[in-house]
């Protein structure tokens, strides 16, 4: 059986695919199997799946009817083989040590979970900016030594996973839903022994046709879908019985992902959008004290805490001037 499983969804990414498989195979730990499903692709990525699996034995390709990248990944899970798994994105690429030290530290650590650092970069490579977690590195983390666990990026590209969390926390991603991993990540760590790679070893490529980084169209569902995502993590702790216990992570996760970044999203696209008034009636109905969350000051960075006190005092056109300046949104 191979250590570790790396489930790739592919969708209409001919552009990048190539890169993303090349990072993949020329890892330097090399016990690993990479399961490719193509999601009803019609660009020709579906027959270079095939062409990567018929010459590589580690590589296996699926193919169905374009469902989604939720539905992509479950099928990933139900044929992974490993005991590790992990998820990259097709328009994606990793360093060449991304296997060997997550798994390096998941073994020293013994832990369910790695996280590590991921940067953004456009499509020559250069980096836009870079996420860092933030954690005390290099020890075993849980959520009873570490609640902003719950808080860190949900991205599941920057982690590694012990396939027996995810078989235990019957670990799926709901389909037909945008955020799939805010609904799924932050439940993980109810269960889970994590370790922080201070280190980035995943490249997110910005461009206009990645799943991340896309516009949707409806902002309705955009709202919706968020909203169904932290709810769906609120109710699971309170159904273990933990939603008193993590309550003010609870209410910095609806903060940050409903109210603070659909609203940002919204003002760098149209100013003048309804949606604005209802992200903030929603933050006030569902947490009326919202303001004087204890993480505000510690998990949001400098420039998000300016951007969060002009939002909550209206200053729309002050934020989106700020947007026009390079690194302001960051």
């Amino acid at each position: 059986m191979p250590e570790v499983s790396i489930i790739i969804p592919v969708y209409n990414v001919i552009k990048y695919f190539e890169k993303c498989m090349e990072s993949v195979l020329s890892q330097k730990m090399q016990d690993f199997e990479v399961i490719l499903i193509d999601d009803g692709s019609t660009d020709g990525s579906g027959a270079l799946c095939d062409r990567y699996a018929a010459e590589d034995e580690r590589v296996f390709a699926l193919h169905q009817s374009n469902a989604g990248l939720s539905a992509a990944r479950n099928a990933g899970l139900a044929n992974a083989r490993g005991t590790y798994i992990c998820f990259i994105d097709s328009d994606d690429y990793v360093s060449e040590a991304f296997l060997g030290k997550s798994l390096a530290a998941a073994k020293r650590h013994q832990a369910d979970l790695v996280i590590f650092d991921y940067d953004f970069v456009d499509e020559t490579g250069s980096r836009l900016f870079q996420y860092h977690a933030g954690l005390e590195p290099d020890r075993l983390l849980t959520l009873k030594t570490t609640p902003e666990l719950i808080n860190v990026s949900p991205s599941s590209c920057n982690k590694l996973y012990r396939k027996a969390l995810l078989e235990r926390a019957e670990a799926c991603f709901p389909e037909g839903r945008l955020y799939e991993d805010l609904a799924t990540t932050p439940k993980l760590f109810f269960s889970a022994s994590a370790v922080y790679l201070p280190e980035s070893l995943y490249y997110y490529v910005n461009h206009k046709g990645s799943i991340m980084r896309m516009a949707f169209p409806d902002p309705e569902r955009r709202y919706r879908d968020r909203v169904f995502a932290v709810d769906s993590v609120r109710a699971y702790y309170a159904e273990k019985g933990l939603a008193d216990a993590f309550r003010e992570n609870l209410e910095f996760l609806a903060i940050y992902h409903i109210y603070f970044m659909l609203s940002i999203e919204t003002l760098a696209e149209d100013p003048g959008s309804a949606y604005l008034k209802k992200y903030r009636e929603y933050i006030r109905r569902e947490y009326p004290a919202y303001k004087k969350n204890p993480w505000i000051p510690i998990l949001f960075t400098k420039r998000e805490r300016i951007k969060f006190r002009l939002l909550n005092g209206r200053h729309y056109r002050l934020i989106v001037f700020l947007g026009k300046i390079k690194g302001a949104l960051r």
